[in-house]
């Protein structure tokens, strides 16, 4: 018989192990059959409120203007500072393709409200989100790359380099993926990922952390920095929830810590701080500084980057784009504040109720997730089952999803309407834990 084409192997190794995030979907969606209006959803990060109308003008605008050839004139242009980002950007007319990278006064907000115009305008990139850029930014690194993760963490962080090849099989004990080094976060050590005793390429640093909702300090990310400066080793910063952070010793952004422009990529989202999952938009820095074994004025991960980008990537849709240019603004930044205030809110009233039952609890205080040690003994999917199909019909994520330092605790979302947040609170206050 002729050889035939064959299959990537490597998705082997996540036999009989689904997509965390899609279980937890259809779990929810078997029982909903059954007991419809019964459930309450807290396991997934989806936002649930409705974006502000300041954004949607944006988006609403930038379609309608899809109808006509001509821009607004100078008079028009006056009337709003919408018309005239909307004019700058070249959204108030037909446009078609738009820059691979991001249109560039988005991109220059970008840059001016995170960054302080620290970066060239080149150095950031537009997507259509940070999950999409979490998973492909590893295409740009060998192929023999050692790559670290916190554990638990993200589980995109570890699926997209077992795809890639990174890993052996997973350990049939622990669900580890031999190869990967793993930096428990728990909290015999504040949730701090140690820096590793061994050598590594890349590693991924998530603060806020996704499932814990811990943060990582300005002084355990300086640690990391001058690792990585010392091995010339690239970190993989997300801060997809940076918007939440209040404690003033942890970090916004990985190029706070000094050195960081020549060893970080960042990785930024209008999801989570917009409610922007269903519009997919996000960002990228890739410094041009950025020092590795084989890099040059030429050949670096920042032109590396791009090649991709334009090679396999035809740009976040105008139209999205015109809304981030909304957030993006003076406005934008007061009204997606009081989006984040609301979640918050929900995130400490699910703190007190989960405390109430006499369990530790973490999180929740600078991040939309509340991480709760369950009682000893009881297994993560066991107990999330139990919590979905007796009581309290509440949807919560397995902490062992999210790695193997995750087992034996769940996590609640934040995201959610007021109302089902307080029924909520309201049948775990009534909860007796077996």
């Amino acid at each position: 018989m002729e050889k035939m084409v064959k299959l990537n192997s490597n998705f082997r190794k996540f036999e009989g192990r689904p997509y965390l995030f899609a279980g937890v979907a259809n779990k929810a969606k078997e029982f909903n059959k059954a007991h419809p209006g019964v459930l309450i959803r807290l396991g997934i990060g989806d936002a649930t409120e409705s974006i502000h109308p300041l954004i949607t003008s944006y988006l609403a605008e930038a379609s309608l203007r899809l109808s006509h050839l001509d821009g607004y004139d100078k008079e028009e242009m006056k009337s709003s500072e919408m018309k005239k980002a909307l004019h700058e950007a070249g959204f108030d007319k037909f446009n078609g393709y738009g820059d691979e990278q991001g249109n560039e006064l988005l991109r220059k907000r970008i840059n001016e409200i995170k960054y302080g115009g620290r970066f060239s305008l080149d150095e950031i990139f537009i997507s259509d989100g940070a999950k999409c850029d979490t998973a492909n930014i590893q295409q740009i690194f060998s192929q023999d790359a050692i790559v670290a993760l916190q554990n638990p963490a993200y589980p995109v962080y570890e699926g997209s380099n077992v795809i890639a090849g990174r890993t052996g099989k997973a350990n049939p004990a622990t669900g580890e993926f031999d190869g990967l080094v793993y930096m428990p976060c728990t909290p015999a050590n504040d949730f701090q990922p140690s820096v590793p005793n061994r050598r590594i390429d890349i590693e991924y640093l998530g603060s806020p952390n996704n499932p814990t909702g811990t943060t990582i300090w300005r002084s355990t990310a300086q640690a990391h920095v001058d690792n990585a400066l010392a091995q010339k080793a690239i970190i993989v910063s997300d801060c997809a929830y940076e918007r939440y952070i209040k404690d003033e010793r942890d970090m916004h952004s990985i190029y706070e810590i000094p050195g960081a422009e020549k060893c970080a990529i960042e990785i930024g989202s209008f999801s989570k701080e917009a409610g922007f999952t269903g519009m997919r938009l996000g960002w990228c820095v890739v410094p041009k500084t950025l020092q590795t074994e084989d890099s040059d004025d030429k050949f670096n991960a920042n032109w590396i980057w791009n090649k991709r980008q334009t090679t396999e990537f035809n740009g976040a849709a105008n139209l999205i784009q015109a809304a981030g240019l909304a957030v993006m603004s003076p406005g934008g930044q007061r009204v997606t504040q009081g989006l984040i205030n609301f979640y918050m809110e929900n995130a400490r009233l699910e703190r007190e109720a989960m405390k109430s039952l006499g369990l530790k609890v973490y999180g929740g205080k600078s991040a939309p997730y509340v991480w709760v040690r369950l009682p000893e003994g009881r297994k993560s999917v066991e107990f999330a089952d139990a919590f979905l199909n007796e009581e309290p019909h509440i949807v919560c994520t397995p902490g062992s999803g999210f790695g193997s330092a995750g087992e034996g605790y769940i996590r609640l979302s934040a995201y959610g309407h007021r109302e089902n947040i307080l029924r909520a609170t309201e049948r775990l206050g009534k909860l007796v834990l077996k």
